[in-house]
């Protein structure tokens, strides 16, 4: 095929990788918060409360890490 051009969909943005849903608990402190351990390739898995209610065991989804800059000027760090 063809192709006439070419257009970027998103600005430039880094750190965003797939991530892997290994273990997913309710919040302790929150009803609509969940407390997922994600494994994204590093020696660690990371812990990360998530707001989102289709996240669940064995779901792969974009992980933003720690230092990530994304297209609309965010800068994800870590927090308690």
């Amino acid at each position: 095929l063809e192709v006439d051009a070419v257009t970027p969909v998103a600005g430039d943005f880094g750190g965003v990788v797939v991530g892997l849903i290994t273990g997913c608990e309710p919040h302790p402190e929150a009803d609509k918060l969940r407390v997922c351990r994600v494994e994204a390739g590093d020696a660690e898995p990371y812990t990360i409360v998530c707001g989102a209610p289709n996240a669940r065991v064995g779901l792969k989804a974009p992980l933003a890490k720690i230092g990530a800059a994304l297209p609309n000027g965010i800068q994800i760090k870590r927090a308690k």
